[in-house]
């Protein structure tokens, strides 16, 4: 039984599949055209950030399980999959800590405007420590779009953790700490957030969520914090609102298109931090959820 493997993960990823018995295929690069060569005898996928079409995925005769590392599954046709008796399944816990520590870092980053000063410095400009204020977070509200498991670990965190407070929308969760607040309405989290931090996952009900009409609810001195995905985020409408001091900056970790541009409009905004969609790139974070589908592979096909 052939498992595909895309791109580079763990090696006790690997070592998991190969303690089963399982062959490992691990591709050059995930080009459709280097997918495509071994689709026919694939048992298994375990994928990273390549896109699976249903296209692809028709070449996959042998094909049943496919196993996401990480957590969202927008890439993958899972529609195509479940019409197909193909299991997709995923790490959901695994990167949870890692991006909700990329958050709280994007958080007293910007606050503290640390990348600001960073760079200044750099430049030979000591005295931009006269002009370059933060902000401290204590007391500040901190508002929370999607409240899953990685929005639970951050408002843990800047609650209990940084003395925040803290909001949350979300339609779908059923229960709330006693240090997080539930808010009916989104366009509450706008009006009263000194920071707003994106958590849900995308889909054809969340694409451009944080729009033109939600920018303009927010505060002047706000900012926006974007590690979920970035079609959730009308970038246009995010460049405007920069542009005119609707808001005061961002830090963003995804983008709606990817790689990023190398003429993406913010690269040149002081203040804006722009990380590679790496939230989930620590070597704790990359060993679980290498391991963690690896071993939904194994529990599927034996």
């Amino acid at each position: 039984m052939n498992v595909l493997v895309p791109q580079p993960i763990h090696a006790d990823g690997i070592q998991v599949l190969k303690d089963h018995g399982l062959q490992v295929i691990e591709l050059e690069n995930d080009s459709r055209e280097e997918i495509d060569k071994y689709m026919e005898t694939a048992t298994a996928i375990l994928v990273r950030t390549t896109t699976l079409a249903a296209e692809q995925l028709e070449r996959g005769k042998e094909l049943k399980v496919i196993a996401r590392h990480g957590i969202g599954l927008d890439l993958i046709d899972t529609k195509y999959c479940e019409q197909n008796g193909i299991t997709v399944c995923n790490t959901p816990i695994a990167n949870v800590n890692s991006v909700a520590e990329h958050v709280t870092g994007f958080l007293l980053s910007i606050a503290h405007r640390i990348p600001e000063a960073e760079r200044a410095l750099r430049r030979g400009n000591y005295e931009s420590r006269n002009v370059l204020i933060g902000k401290e977070v204590k007391g500040k509200t901190l508002g929370l779009v999607g409240f899953g498991n990685i929005a639970q670990s951050v408002a843990k965190k800047c609650a209990l953790g940084l003395d925040m407070n803290v909001i949350a929308y979300d339609p779908y969760a059923k229960e709330f700490p006693e240090y997080v607040e539930q808010v009916k309405e989104l366009e509450t989290i706008a009006k009263q957030s000194e920071f707003v931090s994106v958590h849900v996952p995308l889909n054809d009900g969340t694409k451009n969520l944080i729009d033109y009409h939600f920018f303009q609810s927010m505060q002047p001195a706000s900012y926006l914090i974007n590690a979920a995905r970035g079609g959730i985020v009308n970038e246009e409408a995010l460049i405007e609102a920069i542009d005119t001091d609707q808001i005061a900056g961002a830090a963003l970790d995804c983008y709606a298109e990817e790689p990023m541009p190398l003429d993406y409009p913010l690269k040149d905004y002081e203040n804006v931090i722009l990380t590679p969609h790496m939230a989930a790139h620590t070597e704790d974070s990359m060993r679980a959820m290498a391991v963690g589908a690896a071993e939904a592979i194994v529990q599927t096909i034996k």
